[in-house]
């Protein structure tokens, strides 16, 4: 409900009627905000105040009755305009979609990326927020001579580069160029998920990780998330499984470069008193290095506050229970209460998914030197996830109840 209240404008006297209406409207607001207050929005490590509470209607009318009601009263402009209605919805900030596609050069390979790409772009144009208006633009790995860009023809799409090798960081700087630019707005990345590895997990990840990005839920988020995918996962590394994400720019603009990140992983590392919670030295995804420092980049920094839209607890990351059957998405701000850190082990293997017992309290000391390492001027403790990993119980992950 929007009050929607004028203190200028003072012109015939005030009945009692209206007094009392005006004084009821009034503590109808304050018991409201009270309740609104206790409810903080966290966006990257800092405390801000509910949007709720700072609309101009509800503001207005606590503030005339804390001044006291003249007696001319209020003219007839200045009442209670659009009692009743409900306000309208504030609209999405700008968002622009990024889209990493790659074409192999072995046979096959374009009728491979055509198929993926349509399967995609038939998500994108079927959804909400490609009805209201996005800028797509993306790269393109491939041969040249390839019809795949002809694929990807529409007034706001727009071709950023044309490479003949090269992985996602290309695509991925893009979006932190934008959004350096941008920071008020909001940034898609999306790729063709099984172009390089054609094989049914990758095919049902991809549709899984799409059918995610492009809910509602996501694209609604609450100022409380930095970003929203299917799925969020704080181990092996904190990443966005299968790496496809909405972001707020404001959130992307606070990190390392993309084409700097793997490099900057790489020294956290070798610094002194780096202890990484390696199970193995042939694990690099365990840290997220290598090609896998793509996926980590994204929540990389202490402040990032994920959601995910995925309400089960089946699939974890990798590849084993990946949904393929009917799913609805819901929103969830994390951390969840029914996911705590030991939920996310994977002691053993299972689903084909490799085991890898991981000892929590040593990840999460990495963590913390890991934050303070790559973006020491930040504040570790103020983000959620810090809070969620001191909740977390410590030991073996064979040990936990959701280490099997």
């Amino acid at each position: 409900m929007m009050f929607l209240v004028r203190t200028k404008g003072v012109a015939a006297p005030q009945t009692m009627k209206t007094l009392l209406v005006l004084a009821a409207l009034a503590k109808a607001v304050q018991a409201r905000s009270q309740r609104q207050q206790h409810v903080s929005d966290r966006v990257g490590g800092r405390l801000v105040r509910s949007e709720a509470l700072v609309a101009v209607g509800a503001r207005a009318s606590v503030e005339l009755l804390q001044q006291g009601v003249p007696e001319e009263g209020v003219t007839e402009e200045g009442s209670f305009l659009s009692v009743g209605q409900s306000s309208p919805k504030p609209r999405p900030a700008p968002l622009t979609v990024f889209y990493h596609v790659y074409q192999s050069v072995v046979a096959g390979g374009e009728n491979l990326t055509a198929s993926i790409v349509k399967e995609q772009m038939s998500v994108v144009k079927s959804s909400a927020a490609f009805a209201d208006g996005v800028t797509l633009k993306y790269v393109f790995v491939g041969p040249s001579g390839s019809s795949i860009p002809a694929l990807l023809e529409c007034p706001t799409c727009h071709q950023l580069e044309h490479k003949n090798a090269g992985d996602e960081v290309i695509t991925l700087q893009h979006v932190f160029d934008h959004c350096a630019r941008n920071p008020s707005e909001r940034v898609l990345y999306m790729h063709s998920k099984g172009s390089f590895h054609n094989t049914p997990q990758n095919e049902a990840l991809r549709r899984f990780l799409t059918k995610g990005v492009w809910s509602d839920e996501c694209h609604h988020m609450p100022r409380a998330c930095s970003a929203c995918a299917s799925r969020f996962s704080p181990l092996p590394h904190h990443h966005y499984p299968g790496n496809m994400w909405l972001a707020r720019c404001e959130y992307v603009s606070r990190l390392i470069p993309p084409s700097n990140f793997q490099a900057a992983m790489e020294r956290v590392t070798l610094l002194s008193g780096a202890a990484p919670p390696l199970t193995s030295n042939d694990h690099p995804w365990e840290l997220g290095l290598g090609r896998f420092a793509q996926e980590h980049w994204l929540p990389s920094h202490p402040s990032h506050a994920p959601c995910e839209v995925y309400s089960e607890t089946d699939f974890l990351w990798a590849y084993n229970s990946i949904p393929t059957t009917t799913w609805t998405p819901k929103l969830h701000v994390l951390p969840r209460p029914d996911m705590p850190l030991s939920r996310y082990c994977k002691a053993k293997p299972v689903g084909g998914d490799v085991g890898v017992d991981q000892n929590l309290t040593r990840v999460k000391a990495w963590r913390l030197f890991e934050w303070q390492a790559l973006y020491p001027e930040s504040s570790p403790e103020l983000g959620v996830l810090w809070g969620y990993y001191k909740a977390s119980a410590g030991g073996m992950c064979s040990a936990q109840l959701g280490g099997s």
